[in-house]
């Protein structure tokens, strides 16, 4: 199995992010969250999801560059 390149990495941590984006939406809809709150729920949630993707970029970056490797 090849190593991703560090586009395919990034495009998949992008899809991740975007779909646990989407399932916090369906779960604070399922919570019956409306209104003010749902918008404050929703914020939080993209808020924390978009740290942990930057975070995750850093990471697979110094994975990377540790072993040598140009990411490719």
């Amino acid at each position: 199995m090849r190593t991703p390149t560090i586009e395919e990495a990034e495009r998949r941590l992008d899809e991740m992010a975007a779909e646990a984006i989407r399932r916090a939406g369906e779960r604070i809809e399922r919570n019956g969250v409306t209104g003010p709150e749902r918008a404050r729920q929703m914020a939080t949630a993209r808020s924390v999801i978009k740290a942990w993707r930057a975070r995750a970029t850093a990471a697979a970056l110094r994975d990377a560059v540790s072993v040598g490797g140009s990411g490719r």
